[in-house]
């Protein structure tokens, strides 16, 4: 029969928390980014929506004429 020996509680606890920071670290900066590209994109629609619109009153002059 062969036995054996855990670590200690104390030694694989402090890489386990290394380890998982490190892991989440780059998940939470994904979420940030992917806020920060939602915004855009949503700034981006607002601006071609705008663009439209004065594109709109330009086109039916040229097709009054």
């Amino acid at each position: 029969m062969t036995v054996y020996l855990l670590p200690s509680p104390g030694f694989s606890i402090i890489p386990y928390k290394e380890i998982t920071e490190k892991k989440d670290k780059p998940y939470q900066e994904y979420g940030k980014l992917k806020k920060k590209v939602k915004q855009y994109d949503t700034i981006k629609q607002n601006v071609d929506s705008i663009l439209r619109q004065t594109k709109q009153p330009e086109r039916e002059k040229e097709t009054e004429r």
